[in-house]
């Protein structure tokens, strides 16, 4: 049936494959030290109040309740606020000054929590801003990181949004004659 070739064939691959090792159960990114591959690359950013992640329904009953926005609403006003200011007037010497530093990495004393929603993910959030860094063995795992980290932080916008583009809000919100007519519409 097979030829001596193709049987010495098989059973080189057959040893290789028992002989390989497993890969780890529980195996999670490999993350690479803060600035690692930031080359001359200098990246800043900052965010307008209320571009964080959502409240939780705790968060949201708390502020309802007079107990304050939570710190990640809040954390990015100054810096916002002076580069309005400041605009046009800001040089790439003050640049520090009106934004976060958003290099590749979190500074190992930064680190608020780190955890692996699937194998091949490992996501990283920055104590400071709470900020996800998302690592992935593969371009499918980072993407899958990516997604996961937007749900996690926007799902209820999300998915607000795709029953507004669908024209099905009155499935999500009620069905207010508003929410109708946005449907109809």
């Amino acid at each position: 049936m097979f030829s001596r070739g193709t049987l010495a064939l098989l059973a080189v691959i057959l040893i290789a494959a028992i002989a390989a090792p497993a890969p780890a159960a529980d195996s999670a990114a490999p993350v690479e030290p803060y600035q690692q591959n930031d080359g001359a690359l200098v990246a800043l950013n900052v965010l307008p109040p209320g571009q964080g992640r959502h409240l939780s329904a705790d968060e949201a009953l708390i502020d309802q309740a007079g107990g304050g926005k939570p710190d990640m609403l809040t954390n990015q006003i100054d810096l916002y606020e002076s580069l309005i200011k400041a605009a046009p007037d800001v040089t790439e010497a003050t640049l520090g000054t009106f934004f976060k530093d958003e290099s590749f990495g979190v500074l190992p004393e930064d680190v608020d929590r780190e955890y692996s929603p699937r194998e091949g993910v490992t996501v990283i959030r920055d104590a400071t801003y709470q900020v996800p860094h998302v690592y992935g063995t593969t371009r499918s795992d980072t993407m899958f990181g990516a997604g996961y980290v937007s749900a996690e932080d926007r799902m209820f916008m999300m998915d607000v949004l795709r029953h507004v583009g669908r024209g099905n809000v009155t499935e999500l919100l009620g069905a207010t004659p508003e929410n109708l007519e946005m449907d109809r519409e």
